[in-house]
């Protein structure tokens, strides 16, 4: 992330590729308040699981989102280029969360607001642990 505005999403599992809102899906949320969110949305219901304590703006993270098969979600973020891995802790909500409302998915995408924002390193891998 690069200015104190910008936000990105990356839709994590949906059934179909659209607006949000309109979208059964789990999405990771890094917001313009410097913290990042993992979200429910079942049309127009959106349930808020965790959020993050701020990270600093212009520092590099990676993110790892966990899903076991029996739902369990769980958020780990890097500052060492993924040398080491830290369960991020949550500002509100709970890391890890279960939820099993979305159970399989079509598509993931991501999706940014900012012309100055650009994702570089996205690595999906698909796989049940």
């Amino acid at each position: 992330k690069v200015a104190t505005g910008d936000s990105f999403r990356v839709v994590l599992m949906t059934d179909n590729v659209g607006t949000l809102g309109t979208l059964n899906c789990y999405y990771f949320y890094f917001g313009s308040d410097e913290k990042f969110y993992l979200i429910k949305d079942a049309v127009a219901l959106t349930t808020l699981f965790v959020s993050s304590a701020t990270f600093s703006l212009g520092s590099w993270y990676k993110i790892r989102i966990t899903r076991s098969a029996a739902g369990v979600f769980t958020i780990y973020h890097s500052t060492d280029r993924g040398i080491t891995w830290t369960q991020t802790v949550a500002g509100s909500g709970s890391n890890p969360v279960t939820s099993t409302t979305h159970t399989t998915s079509r598509f993931a995408f991501v999706q940014t607001t900012a012309a100055s924002s650009r994702v570089r390193n996205f690595i999906f891998k698909s796989y049940v642990t």
